[in-house]
């Protein structure tokens, strides 16, 4: 984990720096290690945290599957995502002007967004990936479904399921 996890704020600066980006807290407000309190099962989850997604994960990831936003409730202080792909391909699903769309990352990737940015990833039976993921901003925060339906979810769920059957 120590290998890929941002530890510091020159690095997220500079990170933030290249790719246009600013923090929208202010940095004696962030936190690099912080906790989602209020997932639907009770389930904590701590960051930054090495997922490693092969198959059937030993977690409901239905309330990941679903388009949520990520931040503080008591001051609206939004937290950013931070996820390199260390193997396999992520499906993410993200509203970029007022639409849905499902956006793949490969490994070796980084990718990052602001989290009001409503999004979803694709957690399934033939999911085959790993990644370190870190929620960089307030040191607790809540995982807020917004309700909006995603369109694309079962299609892509049924694509895969139908390549993976192919390949057998």
């Amino acid at each position: 984990l120590s290998e890929f996890e941002i530890t510091d704020q020159k690095t997220l600066e500079s990170i933030c720096t290249t790719h246009g980006r600013k923090m929208q807290m202010e940095w004696k407000d962030v936190s690099m290690k912080t906790k989602c309190i209020n997932t639907a099962e009770g389930t904590v989850l701590e960051y930054p945290k090495v997922f490693r997604i092969t198959g059937s994960p030993d977690f409901d990831t239905d309330f990941l599957a679903r388009l949520h936003i990520l931040r503080r409730k008591n001051n609206n202080a939004p937290g950013e995502e931070f996820v390199k792909i260390l193997h396999g391909t992520v499906t993410w699903f993200m509203c970029v002007e007022d639409e849905v769309a499902k956006v793949e990352v490969p490994k070796g990737w980084q990718i990052f967004y602001h989290g009001f940015v409503e999004h979803g990833a694709l957690l399934d039976t033939v999911a085959d990936f790993v990644t370190c993921t870190q929620i960089i901003g307030p040191s607790e925060w809540e995982l807020e479904a917004t309700g909006r339906e995603n369109p694309l979810l079962e299609d892509a769920k049924r694509s895969r399921l139908e390549a993976a059957a192919a390949k057998k």
